[in-house]
């Protein structure tokens, strides 16, 4: 009997689990029935929303990485500022944005420009130009007369090419021309005289200053009138030879501006030059 009543207890329990259905697993949700997450921040709690993009880079802020960047700017998946060239300044502030970290880039992402002349290290041949003086693309001195003294040490701009300088970049004529208190000019200097001729020539538009000089030797009024003695026989030189008077003036300066101190023998004899001039250049 016992037996019996356990097998019709059986039967009822199978039957009754043939009739109730199991539930069916509900759907995922959508991106719009996302739930709220929670999440610690310095030990408070706080609500997110998964959606949320503070610094519209594209990356919500629960997987932003670099949340305090400035907005809408482009990202990586991280939510981080793209670097293009990996130098370690993002691309909205890189003013260099090609030049890699090997450059040896400054907080604007470009190679620094230690002598602040407008080309950087990298491409500047001369990286010690003094600060204010104009350089070339290359960052070296301009040297505007191509005479191989720069601008900014040169005291005669305007010399034409071909002259022959002084390390002042002044055009002077550096033979002996005369014997010592003469002003009558040697017969072996003549073709130092006749190079200038030559350039004066080929320079038409240029108007000249002869300038006499001498050393300490003597009163100031005797070397002050050998001086103009001298340049006044160098632009007789010129006149002779075709060149027009016009185009020229003599000035002694006596002893009044020496090139080199005149302690010495070799300080004297530079000191006793004549110096040509640009006064006038007009095409």
């Amino acid at each position: 009997m016992r037996s019996f009543n356990i097998c019709i207890a059986l039967g009822i329990a199978a039957l009754i689990a043939g009739c109730v259905q199991m539930p069916r697993p509900k759907p995922a949700p959508t991106y719009d029935e996302l739930p709220l997450v929670e999440f610690k921040v310095k030990g408070k709690e706080c609500d997110v929303d998964e959606k949320v993009d503070s610094d519209c880079d594209g990356v919500p802020d629960y997987r932003d990485q670099c949340p305090g960047e400035p907005k809408c700017e482009k990202a990586d998946d991280r939510g981080c500022p793209i670097d293009s060239d990996g130098d370690g300044v993002p691309d909205y502030l890189d003013k260099c944005p090609q030049i890699p970290q090997e450059a040896g880039v400054v907080r604007d992402g470009c190679p620094p420009d230690t002598d602040g002349d407008g080309i950087t290290d990298d491409r500047d041949n001369c990286p010690a130009t003094p600060r204010g003086v104009r350089v070339d693309g290359n960052g070296c001195p301009l040297d505007t007369d191509g005479d191989g003294v720069t601008n900014d040490m040169d005291k005669c701009p305007g010399t034409p090419k071909g002259a022959i300088v002084d390390s002042r970049g002044c055009w002077v004529i550096r033979d002996t021309l005369f014997d010592f208190n003469k002003y009558v000019i040697k017969a072996q200097y003549y073709h130092a005289l006749d190079r200038v001729v030559a350039l004066l020539n080929m320079n038409p538009y240029l108007n000249i200053e002869i300038q006499g000089h001498t050393c300490n030797l003597g009163s100031t009024q005797y070397n002050q009138i050998l001086s103009g003695n001298r340049a006044r026989a160098v632009m007789d030189y010129f006149v002779a030879r075709g060149v027009n008077r016009s185009r020229l003036s003599a000035v002694g300066y006596g002893l009044t501006r020496p090139k080199a101190s005149s302690a010495t023998p070799q300080g004297r004899a530079l000191n006793r030059r004549v110096e040509l001039h640009t006064i006038l250049s007009v095409r």
